[in-house]
């Protein structure tokens, strides 16, 4: 895909694949990182995410599934939407972020929190 066109197409006809790690430990978002999935933590662990460039776009998807203490958000650059960190405390709760590194930080846009019941 050719970064400088103003606006770009991709048309998937079937399944789209894409990475899933699961954690148990504090973790750095890898470049191939789509969805991380948070476990068996003892303390509270950390996800970072990673810094804005070449990630303009870029969407990410991480969520508690069995770890007893907290998942803590936190961006490489700056700010998460206005905030310093994302706290996700409920087994079954996610976040899905993109990434708006317009402005040289990595701040993420189009927050969705899920809680699945």
């Amino acid at each position: 895909v050719d970064s400088n066109l103003e606006a770009q197409q991709v048309t998937i006809t079937g399944a789209l694949k894409t990475n899933i790690v699961k954690v148990q430990n504090d973790y750095t978002v890898e470049a191939e990182d789509y969805t991380i999935l948070v476990e068996n933590g003892k303390d509270d662990i950390v996800v970072t995410l990673p810094r804005p460039s070449n990630h303009e776009g870029r969407l990410l998807n991480i969520k508690k599934i069995k770890t007893a203490k907290k998942v803590i958000v936190k961006n490489a650059a700056g700010k998460i939407d206005t905030k310093e960190q994302i706290v996700l405390s409920t087994k079954n709760t996610g976040v899905c972020l993109q990434c708006d590194a317009n402005n040289g930080l990595f701040e993420m846009k189009n927050t969705i929190y899920f809680e699945l019941v």
